[in-house]
């Protein structure tokens, strides 16, 4: 073999340059537009979540005999809340113990949902049974029955946990949306 024969003449050296050159450019530009698939993708998969969910909340919980029962606090100074229970009319539906974060943010006044269901229309009885440390360091637990009429339509209730000055006891309150 000649030594023109081992090594590639300055023109097949510049042909080989230009084809790596241009498939690294063209695998860069196919990455990008796998990467803008892959994002369109992503978001049509996140409406189709989203539409989903808000069916499957239509066909589970008709608005009609749809329930909502949300609990906020008021003066919150005066209660460390531990955990609540709820039932409807004797059934229980919902139970939560709260974290030392999830106390935070319902002092910081946020609203929780604590339950979504369904129930017939006409008169109803919702128990609440409430655990936590008083102002006065003691621990205590209150359990509360509220009536309410579920009317036609979507029904929102909301549980305020209250405390007012000078004894803070609590006591549970419902406001109809």
């Amino acid at each position: 073999m000649t030594a023109t024969g081992l090594y590639a003449s300055g023109w097949q050296r510049l042909a080989l340059a230009s084809v790596m050159v241009v498939s690294a450019w063209s695998g860069a530009a196919c990455a990008e537009a796998l990467d803008q698939r892959i994002d369109r993708l992503k978001s049509e998969v996140s409406q189709l979540s989203e539409s989903l969910f808000t069916l499957e909340q239509q066909v589970l919980h008709p608005a009609d005999t749809r329930l909502s029962v949300f609990l906020s606090l008021d003066n919150v100074e005066a209660l460390e809340l531990d955990s609540i229970e709820l039932s409807i009319d004797g059934k229980p539906a919902a139970s939560y113990l709260y974290s030392a974060r999830e106390l935070r943010s319902l002092q910081a006044g946020s609203l929780q949902q604590l339950y979504v269901g369904n129930v017939a229309l006409g008169p109803h009885t919702l128990s609440v049974t409430m655990t936590g440390q008083g102002a006065n360091d003691r621990y205590l637990r209150r359990e509360t029955e509220l009536d309410f009429r579920k009317r036609s339509g979507e029904a929102h209730l909301e549980l305020v946990i209250a405390a007012e000055a000078p004894d803070f006891e609590p006591e549970v309150l419902l406001n109809h949306w």
